[in-house]
């Protein structure tokens, strides 16, 4: 379904090309917003030809002010027409610039779940267009991704995977461990949102080396979630984003924005929710599992080394140790010494890359 947007897509990016201009003052304001959050690195999903210019550009220019690392759509994408895999791989080096990265690749394995797109190990709700028994399905078979992914690590690419349904999330881990019997360990690749998990999946991430990358504005009460118990039975539902069990099998954790598909990068909100189960706003009542809270020093983890570790720039990034870049954020608050109620308020006094001043907060 998501793929009609391809002919939109085509359309604008024609459109877009002869004005190059404005994806560099759109991505200057992206790093804005994300340097006012306290954000100094970030894994772009869906990097194009286009997308690649205006990071690079922005280097060029000194106002790339974090860490970039790009997405290449491994295979042809809804959102990404036109080009794809080697075509885009054979271009990383001279895209590469000191703090733009092109080292990973992206594939959407299925949709979501809103939309009856997301592969499910079990039926969605009976509807008139799909029936009684409909589960969706993956854009690629187990042996087509274990293909891709088999190919990406010839080129040392480390794939991010979009997958929203169980269904989905089972078919990614089985193509890993398809390319992990022929290779053994390999690069950490990444599962994105990771928010229905079968259980007998969930110790799957560790042993087989597969990082889950959580999507901070949508686990916990919303209008995403209540979207969601129109198309999915409500008892699975109420068991979205296994979060405390994949870190206790032992997998990495990272909280991810999924930015502009939510309309705010602000990563407190997410932290509050996923310390809470809770909406920070209060607009929606009530707790989502809240047995899968997570104490708060694991959460800052998973906003910091876990993603730079997601990345593969913990060497530079992540933390603060001696030999890597000074990238610190000054706050308003002792996280440990206010209420969990209170985190999504958090404000950044300054955020500091490389040691350098590139958010001040006004007075």
């Amino acid at each position: 379904m998501e793929s009609a947007s391809a002919l939109a897509e085509i359309a604008v990016g024609k459109a877009m090309a002869l004005s190059p201009q404005r994806d560099f003052d759109a991505g200057a304001h992206a790093i804005r917003r994300l340097n006012a959050c306290g954000i100094t690195g970030s894994q772009e999903a869906l990097t194009t030809r286009s997308v690649m210019n205006a990071i690079k550009a922005l280097d060029d220019a000194g106002r790339l002010t974090a860490w970039v690392v790009g997405s290449l759509p491994v295979v042809e994408a809804a959102l990404a027409p036109g080009e794809w895999g080697e075509t885009l791989f054979a271009l990383r080096d001279s895209y590469r610039t000191r703090h733009f990265r092109p080292d990973a690749g992206k594939v959407f394995l299925d949709g979501v779940p809103t939309s009856r797109t997301s592969a499910m190990l079990e039926p969605y709700l009976p509807d008139t267009l799909h029936g009684c028994c409909f589960r969706g399905s993956t854009t690629l078979t187990v042996p087509q991704l274990a293909r891709a992914l088999a190919d990406c690590e010839a080129r040392g690419i480390a794939v991010k995977i979009h997958c929203a349904g169980d269904g989905a999330v089972r078919s990614a881990l089985d193509a890993v461990e398809v390319v992990r019997s022929f290779n053994g360990p390999g690069l950490l690749h990444q599962i994105a949102h990771a928010s229905f998990i079968d259980p007998a999946d969930v110790p799957r991430f560790a042993a087989l080396n597969v990082a889950a990358d959580l999507s901070p504005m949508l686990w916990f009460p919303g209008v995403i979630v209540e979207a969601i118990r129109t198309t999915v039975p409500e008892k699975r539902v109420d068991r979205f984003w296994p979060n405390r069990d994949l870190h206790e099998s032992g997998a990495l954790i990272a909280g991810g924005s999924d930015w502009p598909v939510v309309s705010d990068p602000n990563p407190w909100v997410g932290i509050q929710g996923m310390v809470t189960r809770r909406d920070p706003t209060g607009m929606f009542p009530g707790a989502l599992w809240p047995e899968q809270a997570l104490d708060l020093a694991t959460v800052l983890q998973a906003y910091t080394l876990n993603p730079a570790r997601a990345m593969g720039m913990a060497h530079e990034t992540g933390s603060l140790e001696v030999g890597k870049s000074a990238d610190l954020i000054v706050l308003d608050r002792h996280l440990f010494r206010i209420p969990s109620e209170e985190l999504a308020a958090t404000r950044v006094l300054a955020t500091y890359f490389e040691g350098v001043v590139v958010h001040e907060a006004e007075a």
